[in-house]
């Protein structure tokens, strides 16, 4: 990205992160000592919940997840097909095969009336959901329970929330991560909070959770391996700075909801440009500005920002679309039209007013000329 390029998302980084991965560095102990701990009994309090694992990345959490709940070869493993890559890649990392399923046009989240059609049909034996709550916003658990909670023969499906974009946000009030079964964070640089790299399950059930535990380090227990497992640990200067990250997750989700609300605001009127769903609101982690432009314009509409110093991308392409998982395409014709219309504007904590409103300006200049 060019020089004075405003990204789509970017890390924020203070004196007392660097102060506190310091204090970790010169420890004495940089792996496996109670920095670690402390930071999952941290997150354990924000969440309001009772297990929190750390792990390496968010892959990590999905992999462990996965394995926690025993799924495994042959099973079906339903996805949406608007995620990031990975969401995928954990399912084949257990051998398991992903099923695609489209997404509501408004949410771009995935659709519960899809999923019941599915397990109706019954061909197809699913033994969990992966949901993702895109762009911070959280899903439809409630829908999403009741489609479960009813599947045929009363065969349990055990519901995951890939939560890599969704830390902080709130359903009614409460931690939007209690609504599954378990959810799996991310703290990769763009998200809510970071720790460089690194992630998180959190989960009520103390099984998983301790198998989860035992899978992120070689499959021991207590220093025993009893299965096979891989090191997925999180390190002691990681966890320094997610914990010193996670005194300021207040403070940087108000910052997001003040940028998304000014952009609601004065792209409201921008032809050619459509906005989120301005019922969104304060419940949301706001981790993506997605706008939607006509899908034969949006190169030409990035490309014009860009030479006005606006970065954006795009989140994502269905996932079927790569290589790797085109063995499992199906039909998701709202996943097949959306995609090809999403841009992700600049939205990140470190954003000053000047950044913010040359964004605007510039999206309504661009707009008029490449979009009308």
């Amino acid at each position: 990205m060019g020089a004075g390029m405003i990204p789509y998302g970017h890390h924020t980084i203070e004196d007392d992160d660097v102060q506190a991965v310091t204090e970790a560095l010169r420890s004495g102990q940089i792996v496996q000592g109670p920095v670690v701990k402390g930071f999952e009994s941290d997150l354990a309090g924000y969440c309001k919940i009772d297990h929190v694992v750390a792990v390496s990345s968010g892959t990590a959490a999905l992999h462990a997840a996965l394995v926690a709940y025993g799924i495994r070869d042959g099973q079906n493993v339903i996805v949406p097909a608007i995620t990031f890559a990975a969401t995928a890649g954990a399912v084949l990392a257990v051998k398991a095969n992903p099923i695609f399923v489209d997404v509501d046009q408004e949410k771009l989240h995935i659709d519960p009336a899809r999923i019941a059609q599915i397990l109706r049909r019954g061909s197809a034996k699913v033994s969990a959901v992966i949901a993702v709550d895109y762009g911070g916003q959280p899903c439809d658990y409630e829908a999403l329970r009741q489609v479960l909670d009813h599947a045929p023969g009363g065969r349990k499906v055990v519901l995951i929330a890939d939560a890599a974009h969704s830390f902080g946000a709130r359903i009614a009030g409460r931690p939007a991560c209690r609504a599954a079964d378990l959810a799996c964070f991310s703290f990769h640089p763009v998200k809510t909070i970071t720790t460089g790299e690194g992630g998180a399950i959190v989960t009520d059930f103390p099984e998983i959770a301790r198998r989860a535990r035992a899978f992120r380090d070689h499959g021991r227990d207590q220093g025993v391996a009893y299965t096979a497992g891989l090191n997925y640990r999180m390190s002691e200067l990681h966890a320094a700075l997610g914990r010193s990250q996670l005194r300021k997750a207040g403070r940087f989700l108000v910052r997001r909801w003040e940028i998304a609300e000014k952009y609601s605001y004065c792209f409201r009127d921008v032809p050619g440009v459509s906005t989120p769903p301005s019922h969104y609101n304060n419940d949301s982690a706001w981790h993506l500005f997605v706008v939607r432009v006509e899908a034969k314009k949006r190169n030409a509409f990035r490309a014009a920002l860009a030479d006005r110093g606006v970065g954006t991308q795009v989140h994502y392409r269905p996932v079927y679309d790569h290589p790797v998982y085109s063995q499992w395409r199906t039909d998701c014709p709202v996943a097949d039209r959306e995609a090809a219309r999403v841009v992700s504007l600049p939205i990140y904590p470190g954003m000053t007013d000047k950044e913010v409103e040359h964004v605007i300006d510039s999206v309504r200049a661009v707009a008029k000329v490449v979009l009308t």
